[in-house]
């Protein structure tokens, strides 16, 4: 049997990333709820921008979700300094502030145990921790409604005090509600606060405020040095009251994360009272779940209904009825239109995540047999490569191994549609599947030990072996086959890159060469306009060269025939010298520039 200071060491022996499959095989083991991920990540000081991410990144999926919160702890990505290192004693004491008490008894006495090197009781008697009674869902309802209503007075009465000393006029806030969405409403003629928030009241609640959110975001400001000094709004100043909004936003935040619709069966009408009823303004909306929406929260209710219309419906009232989930709640007039032609366009979605009936004051837009299988739907969300319709099916229990009757593979489909998210989503199911079979064995192996005389739990033992071998040799499959998409996904994308490149080479050369070409034609045009004028100047000086001549020999021959006597030998003479000389000067010049025009031409053919 282990000492007392052989447990201390186990339980405080510091963890790590590679401890993570075990921290969760145990959790899952002992019967913690993966809904309560956010409140254990909270108690594990991870920080809430990375809570925050953790929910974006893995929507509508309580397993993934948990398990990324944990990677982030044995990653020791928060301060470890403040708080000390990972270790399952802190895990344990984690888990009892969420309120598993008997899930951390378990988990500190399994290290117990196993300190010893041995699987089994301690024969010394132990005082056995009696896990606190969870606290009523109807009064924690009823707890967060008081704090909402206590919440709105305190900012009615502190828009009141503005618009009384005159920093705030009742019609600026009327305008400002009426241009975020209140555009159906009556509200130019109200004069007070207090009338406008009564007049705008079935908008808003306390589990849907987003409306008071962005009134507060715009009114409620930290003091000027004027309302500091004079004492005014001391008590319900906008700063104080922005901080009490954040810490009732966190407290319904993990409500709304924590709670399954079934633990809710009854409390939202009890807390209000009475049924809803439509009015001027809003009317009814009549949503009927299949069975498995019970285990879901009201978080993920939001996310359908946000992803389907587009917009965070106000839940006023919620029933559960046995086999499915039956939600009404109250929506703006003006907004019909818009729902309707939702539901018309995703019916056929719709009906694949489990919701069979939608009416609109009593307009049935939507009725459908109870009988969705959530296997096929997965199948076919796969084919039509629906990430959101994956991540909430998977969250519904639909099987990540499921092989329709025409040997389609859920794995294997997506592979085949190259969606990493939706990949990843499955790889991440099928992983947890496989953690939940094994767990389940070391369940099996510890009533075998004590009842093993029991031959039916001996074959159920076998079976559930067979079932985890045969489940670990698909995962494994599914592993090398993803291995394998992955290796030639990214040996395309190696290739693609490659062909970019040489593009771009090829596209730069062809520009260089285009540039080359646009300068010797600019040149050679240049050039042969220097040409043109070189021949017409040549051409020119030829005509004058010819005329000069005529005119010299009229000239000579009129001499000629005037002189007379001894003299008209010498003068032939003469003239025959002036006319060879003057062809001569022809004849050089038209060489000259012959020379010229050549010497252009020669130069233009180099380019």
């Amino acid at each position: 049997m282990a000492t007392g200071g052989e447990i201390n060491h186990q339980l405080n022996k510091t963890l790590g990333i590679n401890n993570l499959d075990y921290v969760i095989s145990e959790l899952e083991r002992n019967g913690f709820s993966d809904h309560k991920w956010m409140e254990l990540g909270g108690k594990l000081h991870i920080s809430e921008s990375d809570l925050g991410t953790v929910n974006a990144n893995n929507p509508l999926n309580a397993k993934a979700c948990l398990r990324a919160c944990l990677t982030h702890w044995l990653r020791w990505n928060y301060n470890f300094d403040k708080y000390g290192k990972p270790s399952m004693e802190k895990l344990a004491a984690a888990v009892k502030k969420v309120g598993f008490g008997a899930v951390a008894y378990k988990i500190e006495n399994i290290e117990a145990e196993g300190s010893s090197g041995l699987r089994k009781r301690s024969n010394v008697s132990r005082v056995i921790y009696a896990p606190p009674i969870e606290s009523d869902v109807h009064n924690e309802l009823s707890e967060l409604r008081n704090s909402f209503l206590d919440l709105i007075d305190k900012i009615c009465k502190h828009l009141e005090e503005k618009v009384k000393y005159r920093a705030l006029e009742t019609s600026d806030v009327a305008e400002f509600i009426k241009k975020n969405g209140v555009k159906d409403m009556k509200l130019d003629d109200l004069k007070t606060i207090e009338s406008l928030f009564n007049q705008i009241q079935d908008r808003y609640n306390y589990l849907n405020f987003s409306l008071i959110k962005v009134i507060v975001d715009k009114y409620l400001k930290k003091l000027s040095c004027k309302e500091y000094i004079t004492g005014w709004l001391m008590h319900h100043s906008g700063t104080a009251l922005r901080r009490e909004m954040e810490a009732y936003a966190k407290k319904l935040n993990n409500f709304l994360y924590s709670k399954r619709l079934k633990d809710l069966k009854g409390a939202i009408a009890i807390t209000f009272g009475v049924n809803i009823i439509p009015s001027d303004t809003s009317c009814i909306v009549v949503i009927k779940l299949a069975g498995g929406w019970d285990e879901m929260t009201i978080s993920d209710l939001e996310s359908l209904l946000r992803h389907d219309f587009n917009q965070t419906d106000i839940f006023n009232h919620l029933q559960i009825t046995p086999g499915s989930v039956c939600v009404t709640y109250l929506v703006p007039r003006s907004a019909i239109a818009d729902i309707t032609s939702a539901v018309e366009s995703k019916s056929e979605s719709m009906c694949r995540v489990g919701v069979f009936y939608f009416s609109i004051n009593d307009d049935v837009l939507l009725d459908k047999q109870d009988n969705v299988n959530f296997d096929e739907s997965l199948i076919e969300a796969v084919k039509l490569d629906e990430t959101f319709e994956v991540s909430l099916l998977l969250s519904l229990g639909a099987d990540p191994y499921y092989e329709d009757s025409n040997g389609d593979k859920v794995l294997e489909l997506a592979i085949q549609g190259g969606n990493e998210e939706i990949i990843e989503l499955i790889s991440v199911a099928t992983n947890s599947q496989v953690l939940e079979l094994e767990s389940q064995k070391e369940l099996n192996d510890k009533e075998d030990n004590k009842e093993t005389g029991d031959n039916e739990l001996e074959r159920s033992l076998a079976a559930s072996k067979k079932e985890i071998n045969e489940l670990q040799l698909q995962k494994n499959e599914n592993e090398t086959k993803l291995q394998t998409f992955r290796t030639q996904l990214k040996n395309s994308y190696a290739e693609i890159e490659d062909l970019m490149c040489k593009r771009k080479k090829d596209l730069d050369k062809i520009s260089s060469l285009e540039a080359d070409v646009r300068v010797k034609e600019k040149t050679m045009s240049k050039q042969e306009e220097e040409i043109a004028a070189l021949q017409e100047a040549l051409s020119l000086q030829k005509k004058e060269n010819e005329a000069e001549l005529q005119k010299k020999q009229n000239a000579s021959y009129l001499e000629n025939e005037i002189l007379v006597g001894p003299l008209t030998e010498r003068k032939d003479e003469s003239l025959e010298a002036d006319v060879l000389r003057l062809k001569d000067e022809v004849i050089a010049k038209d060489k000259l520039l012959f020379e010229q025009t050549e010497q252009a031409k020669s130069s233009m053919h180099t380019i």
